[in-house]
């Protein structure tokens, strides 16, 4: 069995009730996409999965999410879950802080950027794509007629808010698009729904752009999945995937986009080739191909041999998982 733990958590049976595809925009925030979507479709493609803030027998990896932990409150509890767990767990790291540490390391720690991947724990894998997703329409293909932006309100560059930045794309003959809720990780968006969507803008606000090490690549993945051309910016997670010119553009700020937007007008037959570089990176993302790395990684770790390690004055310290008890108190 695996068990999902957090200090705080609807009900498994109100999340097993939940269909993400057809309520996408219920549970929008990195704890509904990181944990409790992937509880969902884990149980539904038949993994035996819990999820909570107790700690059930019979359980053979503990997952914690590390956003949820930050504070010392929560942190306090994880420890006693890890100890309980005889250091069997797993750790989606997601976006918090790079220099979040726990005091024994994960059977697998899951880092939000491939190059973050240092030690043989590590591991990066995409997210699940976007719930519900409604892909780029065929007919869109081999032109640019849209331009979106697709996130919280905190990260939209200011830019956007104007007229003006509509104005230079209506003068190109291209609408702009902003998907952007009232609050963070609020429902009353359309994250999804990518139908009339050509372009994605994967950009960030400046004050926002702290930190960038953290950030994975939500954004850019989502636009492939749906078939999307993605402009992003120079952010660590964009620039180790992309083949900028081939399946996306690098952009150095917005200016930059209108230049990249004349160019494929000037010469249209460059669309249809980061199509098909979108196209192939697409293929990589179905949710069931997803879901299958995850549910794989998942299981190996919960098969894996009882060695774990705490840490103690700078070095990482081995044993089996049936000293551990007394690692905790030493440390």
């Amino acid at each position: 069995m695996i068990h999902f733990w957090l200090p705080a958590a609807p009900s498994s049976a109100e999340l097993l009730a939940w269909d993400p595809d057809a309520e996408p925009q219920r549970y929008a925030s990195g704890v509904g996409h990181n944990v409790y979507e992937l509880f969902n479709r884990l149980a539904r493609d038949g993994v035996d999965v819990t999820l909570g803030p107790e700690l059930g027998p019979g359980v053979h990896l503990t997952v914690l999410y590390a956003p949820s932990i930050e504070s010392l409150a929560p942190r306090k509890r994880a420890v006693d879950v890890i100890r309980r767990s005889q250091g069997r767990y797993a750790l989606i790291r997601a976006d918090a802080p790079v220099e979040f540490r726990l005091p024994v390391r994960p059977v697998v720690d899951f880092v939000p950027l491939r190059s973050a991947a240092a030690e043989g724990w590590q591991r990066w894998l995409p997210p699940l794509p976007q719930r519900g997703l409604v892909p780029r329409s065929p007919d869109r293909y081999g032109r640019i007629r849209s331009v979106a932006f697709k996130g919280n309100p905190e990260n939209v560059p200011p830019e956007l808010w104007t007229g003006g930045w509509e104005a230079k794309l209506a003068s190109r003959k291209i609408a702009c698009v902003l998907d952007v809720p009232r609050a963070t990780d609020g429902s009353d968006q359309a994250w999804h729904d990518f139908s009339a969507v050509d372009v994605v803008l994967c950009v960030r606000n400046p004050p926002k752009r702290r930190d960038l090490a953290r950030k994975p690549a939500t954004r850019l993945l989502n636009a492939w999945a749906a078939g999307c051309i993605p402009f992003v910016e120079r952010e660590p997670a964009y620039l180790e995937l992309v083949h900028d010119g081939e399946d996306s553009f690098v952009v150095d700020g917005l200016d930059h986009c209108l230049d990249v937007l004349d160019d494929l007008a000037a010469d249209p037959a460059r669309i249809g080739g980061l199509e098909r570089g979108v196209e192939r990176q697409r293929g990589n993302l179905a949710p069931a191909v997803v879901l299958a790395r995850w549910a794989q990684a998942l299981l190996d770790a919960a098969q894996a041999a009882e060695t774990v390690g705490w840490r103690r004055r700078g070095r990482t310290v081995y044993a089996t998982a049936a000293r551990l008890r007394g690692a905790f108190r030493r440390s």
